[in-house]
């Protein structure tokens, strides 16, 4: 077994990077980096950022995964909650991927996310969708919700973003696979059921779980960036519905003469 992204993730790195290209962010912040995939890919690409992660577990892949951008000074890691961080100047794009549905005060946690980000720069989330797909997964991860289009828009604005928009990813992948996906967390995450809330959000960073996060070599046929192509396009036509098991947030940051006419 390896570890390999799964449909879902190809489809949703797709979409979130586009958004990354979109704003020409140089840096970023991310809340919830666990292992530090994604702040190793924007790492490549370019950017220089800060980690943020509270798990003991998580931060120590991370710091382990990102070791040599971290001796180049192009990534640090920040080991504890997100009201603690302090930065020389805000960074251009501030994100989270499957952190909110972890917080029972989402709204303190976009705000806290929006302080970080400079005037005109980017804030994005991405969390999980449809209400009524509440499963297993959200069960022993340590969910406290998921969000419909319209709940992510009115949390952007009660924060005090700008330009949100929300977008449904991953259709139809996630959508076909979402019982799978399930059954597959139901039988290998069994052991954490009784587990507290937090300790569930705790070992949610690690990427452990077989044919979720970890697949037999040859599933590397299916799970590559040519095979997933087509899928990573097809999930365009469906960005402004509802059908997304997925959604991602984007919003801006007012401009400073905005605030300053405020």
């Amino acid at each position: 077994m390896e570890e390999l992204l799964p449909p879902g993730t190809w489809c949703t790195d797709w979409a979130f990077l586009r958004e990354v290209d979109r704003c020409g962010a140089r840096s970023f912040v991310e809340v919830g980096c666990g292992e530090g995939r994604l702040g190793a890919v924007l790492c490549e690409r370019g950017l220089v950022g800060v980690g943020v992660e509270p798990s003991p577990e998580a931060a120590a892949r991370c710091r382990l995964r990102l070791a040599g951008w971290r001796a180049e000074r192009r990534f640090r890691l920040h080991e504890g909650p997100l009201a603690d961080l302090e930065l020389d100047r805000p960074a251009d794009l501030v994100f989270s991927q499957m952190v909110l549905e972890h917080v029972a005060d989402d709204l303190a946690l976009v705000r806290s996310m929006l302080r970080h980000v400079r005037p005109g720069g980017t804030v994005i989330a991405v969390v999980p969708g449809r209400p009524e797909r509440w499963g297993a997964e959200d069960e022993l991860s340590g969910h406290l919700r998921r969000y419909d289009r319209l709940d992510l828009a009115q949390l952007f604005l009660a924060a005090g973003l700008d330009e949100i928009s929300v977008k449904s990813l991953n259709v139809p992948v996630t959508n076909l696979l979402h019982r799978v996906s399930d059954a597959v967390v139901a039988r290998h995450l069994a052991p954490r059921a009784g587990l507290d809330q937090a300790t569930l959000t705790r070992l949610s960073g690690l990427s452990e779980t077989p044919l979720k996060h970890r697949f037999p070599a040859w599933f590397r046929l299916v799970l590559n960036p040519v095979a997933m192509w087509p899928f990573c396009h097809l999930q365009r036509a469906f960005f402004d519905g509802d059908r997304g098991h997925v959604l991602m947030a984007v919003g801006r940051r007012a401009a400073a003469d905005r605030e300053a006419a405020a």
